[in-house]
């Protein structure tokens, strides 16, 4: 990476009320820790400016270094610097660069100093009577600071370290950490020990083993999950009262106060332990008499058995089974030189390279053997002690070691030249050592197999050289040798029979073998294994098309004449499907597929089908597209036009519209607006149908979604949508929204975007006529009185409705809309909601689920009471519209039918 900027002249640190028995870690020195360079520059605690890349977020205020790697898009924040910059700042991690892990915007807001010290003066920390404190009491920074100040060299650890390399055998339910989701600093406080014995709770060993245990949480309503939105957990109480655990209520990080991102101004370390179960942004501490009932002290951080998939967590209850709880880290090394991409050339190289890495364990356990193979694990090299660096001032006096190491090994270059890899594992105190192969669970947590890279020798212009590379990067950064698209030479030399696996792990390649088995009794299948197995330059996959049966050939041409519902052929993947049967049984609609008609519909299909869907198409399989054909292009279509003679942008083909503006509404809600091709065109969107709109995921995949435009087609020259971006939140929704994500935060301004359409099942005509889908036909409806039920982003078709009843005035039905939303600061549109409900177009109502204080509307989930005051009564021209959030509709549609509306007068978007 660049160089970061020089670091700024420390602040001058502010006076402190005087201390008791301080015990203060003495500052590193050069022959203790390896400081950066001059070119390099030591990083500040508080980096000067907020960084661009938030501008759009709750925490746009917030100083945050720019050379930190994203790992889930713009917001929340989660981070983890570059490998080198990290190891490049030795035992002394700084808080700028320091791993950040965020469920959600910074809670704790200032504008600068005064803010600081207002904060400071004013946060209070509850800690409630009971279980041994003697009296309620609402703790403040001052009341800390009266306490034994200590200072410990603590590496905060992320229980995800590592879990790219999970998520590349099998995704998990959390984001791509790298391999530098750790930071080594030095942290400030008192003992909570003395916290708790200062009011009331025993300093006898004898009373703490009854089952108590100490619980923190941060701020209250911090988080959408959870009986009351706050990030909790705890600990046994003789694990708190053991001051050798060194359990602590920090306000400083490297002799500084707390920064934004790291709990300020005060937060929870239990070193040795994983980072989530050190609570920042401190709101209170209670003793309990059993642990946490916490929503994330259940549902993150745990390792579950290999075969439990998410669904059979929630199922079967595996969240709530204590033994698969993660409290103390477990051991871990990686190899930092050789770094990704670094080259070595072998003309100018001298006779030794150093291989350099770091190590840790949990539970204060020392690390006391680091090893380097360079032959697959076929002998190791020890790590001589002298070249193993632990932090200043370890261990504690209790003998812990809260640190990670750093080592270096000397190998021969000509080693290095015959070696298929570099790997590297570490043993600690206990005996533990890392394992050759990962070991996959559902979250990704503590991942350790050897950390191996991998070494290419390559011919250049100017000579030999070996490049290297590391098994991933974080992020959504693509290289490493664990990346399906990598080039990789991947540690043992590949056998035919890992070549051949590996062609039969092709869709194709397996379904034209099978195929060959079918027709021929297994001849054609067992010929390609045996030549597979004899030869490990053989094509297999080419050998495995060459024995399946010809199949009828269609050029594109001869596909485009069959594009109606009744004669429906499609082309994917190169092969011809004759999907008119299909659309009966199609799971998402036949809408879907016949738009689509006469076409190659590849990018259609990865993009929104899932494996059943790819399964059941298979029957309908009729030929491939032949080779002339395969590149002919259909003629380009004229822009179609509409009843009033506008010409549409919308058409039988895929239409790029380019992203204009992105206006944020809210925290996480964006108004988008496309400019369309033509600024006399209209979008070409009936009322009440909606648009796919296309993108790709944080792997790269094509993905697709189906949204509503917030305009309708009085507008022209532009479509606008308003939509609300999912960001990741383990473990219910570990990676977020694929597309939303991909248009409210990662592609820029001016980015083409495509789209298709009109589709879906509901069609507003004017005055009061909708077309709704029925059977394989449409069924008319006139509708005099309309009960719109919405949820969140659900209100865009409903605002298509609106927007339209504002145009016709009495000739459009007589709305009523129920609009439920997490907040206040959630409701999208708000405005001209407003304005078309005083203008008579609409009856507008709102429930909140955390509504504020002097809410007028109604609050808390829809139910029968509410639809009882908002929806219109029965009748036989009063239809009811949802769309929303699907527990949210399921739940709405039977308290209507139990109220006499009958189902086939209730319709969903």
């Amino acid at each position: 990476p660049a160089a970061p900027p020089p670091a700024p002249p420390p602040p001058a640190r502010r006076a402190a009320p005087p201390r008791a028995a301080r015990t203060m870690c003495v500052p590193p020195t050069s022959k203790s820790m390896k400081q950066p360079s001059k070119a390099e520059a030591r990083a500040p605690e508080e980096y000067p400016v907020p960084d661009p890349k938030d501008a759009t977020t709750p925490d746009k205020w917030v100083k945050r270094h720019p050379a930190l790697v994203r790992l889930t898009g713009k917001h929340p924040f989660n981070v983890e610097p570059p490998l080198p910059l990290l190891m490049a700042h030795g035992h002394s991690t700084p808080a700028s660069i320091h791993y950040v892990r965020n469920h959600g915007k910074v809670p704790v807001a200032y504008a600068g100093e005064s803010d600081i010290l207002k904060i400071e003066r004013e946060w209070r920390v509850a800690l409630p009577a009971g279980h041994g404190v003697a009296s309620t009491a609402a703790l403040s920074l001052a009341d800390f600071r009266k306490l034994p100040f200590v200072e410990r060299p603590v590496l905060l650890v992320c229980a995800g370290n590592r879990r790219k390399e999970q998520n590349m055998v099998k995704r998990t339910i959390g984001f791509n950490w790298g391999a530098a989701g750790l930071g080594m600093s030095t942290w400030g406080g008192c003992h909570l020990a003395d916290v708790l014995a200062a009011h009331g709770v025993s300093t006898d060993p004898a009373t703490w083993d009854d089952g108590r245990h100490v619980c923190f949480r941060g701020p209250v309503k911090e988080l959408p999950a959870g009986a009351d939105g706050s990030y909790g957990t705890s600990v046994p109480l003789r694990y708190a009262m053991d001051k050798s655990n060194d359990v602590m209520v920090c306000w400083e990080q490297n002799g500084q106060r707390l920064q934004a991102d790291h709990g300020f101004p005060v937060r929870i370390i239990i070193p040795g332990f994983i980072g989530g179960r050190m609570i920042k942004w401190l709101s209170e501490i209670s003793v309990s008499d059993a642990c946490s009932d916490n929503h994330y002290h259940f549902k993150d951080n745990r390792v579950l058995p290999v075969n439990v998939t998410p669904e059979q967590a929630e199922a079967e209850g595996w969240w709530f089974k204590p033994d698969y709880i993660i409290n103390e880290l477990g051991i871990n090394s990686a190899i930092s030189r050789p770094g990704h991409g670094e080259v070595l050339d072998l003309a100018r190289c001298g006779e030794t390279y150093d291989v350099k890495g770091y190590a840790y364990s949990g539970g204060g356990r020392k690390i006391i053997r680091v090893e380097v193979t360079l032959d697959g694990g076929q002998s190791w090299h020890l790590v001589e002690d002298g070249n193993v660096t632990h932090p200043p001032n370890t261990p504690t006096a209790a003998g812990k070691y809260w640190g990670w190491c750093m080592w270096t090994i000397t190998v021969p270059t000509a080693d290095l030249l015959k070696a298929e890899n570099v790997a590297c594992r570490a043993w600690d105190a206990a005996m533990n050592t890392q394992p050759k192969e990962l070991t996959w669970n559902v979250m990704g947590m503590l991942n350790n197999p050897w950390f191996t890279v991998v070494k290419h020798f390559e011919c250049a212009e100017g000579g030999a050289r070996l490049t290297f590379e590391h098994p991933t990067l974080a992020g959504q950064a693509t290289g490493g040798w664990m990346t399906p698209e990598a080039r990789r030479r991947s540690g043992a030399v590949r056998t035919a029979e890992t070549q051949y696996k590996e062609a039969m792990r092709d869709m194709h390649a397996a379904r034209a073998a099978a195929i060959a088995e079918e027709a021929d009794g297994g001849l054609a299948l067992s010929k390609i294994k045996t030549l597979g197995l004899a030869a490990s330059t053989t094509d297999l996959k080419s050998l495995a098309l060459a024995a399946t049966p010809q199949e009828p050939s269609y050029t594109l041409a001869e596909v485009a004449k069959h594009d109606r519902p009744d004669d429906c052929w499609i082309v994917v993947k190169g092969a011809v499907y004759d999907a008119t049967k299909y659309l009966e049984s199609h799971p998402g609609g036949a809408q879907s597929i016949t738009m689509v008609a006469g076409t190659d519909a590849t990018e259609d299909f990865e993009a929104i089908h899932s494996k059943k869907a790819w399964a059941e198409l298979e029957a309908w399989r009729i030929g491939v597209v032949s080779a002339a054909g395969a590149t002919a292009r259909a003629e380009e279509e004229a822009a179609p036009t509409d009843a009033q003679g506008r010409r549409v942008a919308l058409g039988k083909s895929k239409v790029k519209l380019k992203l204009v503006l992105r206006d944020a509404l809210s925290d996480d809600s964006f108004r988008l607006r496309f400019a369309l091709p033509a600024p006399d065109m209209v979008l070409g969107l009936p009322v009440g149908k909606h648009v796919l709109i296309y993108g790709k995921d944080g792997d790269g995949k094509m993905v697709a979604r189906a949204y509503t435009p917030a305009t309708a087609d009085e507008v022209r020259g532009h479509v606008d949508f308003v939509i609300k971006a999912y960001r990741p939140l383990p473990p219910r929704f570990p990676t977020g929204g694929a597309l939303s994500q991909y248009l409210c935060d990662r592609i820029p301004l001016y980015t083409d975007v495509e789209f298709r359409g009109p589709l879906g099942e509901i069609e507003y005509l004017r005055k009061g006529r909708f077309d709704v889908a029925h059977g394989g036909g449409t069924r008319r409806i006139t509708c005099k009185r309309a009960g719109l039920i919405a949820g969140g982003t659900g209100l865009t078709p409903m605002l298509q409705l609106i927007t339209a009843a504002v145009a016709e005035g009495k000739r459009a039905p007589r709305y009523s809309l129920l609009l439920g939303n997490r907040t206040e600061g959630d409701i999208l549109c708000r405005e001209q909601l407003e304005d078309a409900a005083a203008a008579g177009a609409v009856d507008l109502h709102y429930t909140l689920d955390q509504p504020p204080a002097d809410w007028p509307h109604f609050t808390g989930f829809v139910d029968a009471p509410m639809l009882e005051k908002t929806m219109p009564p029965p009748g036989p021209e009063t239809y009811v519209f949802c769309c929303g959030p699907p527990p949210m509709v399921k739940s709405a549609i039977a308290k209507l039918e139990a109220r006499g509306h009958a189902a086939d007068q209730i319709f969903c978007f």
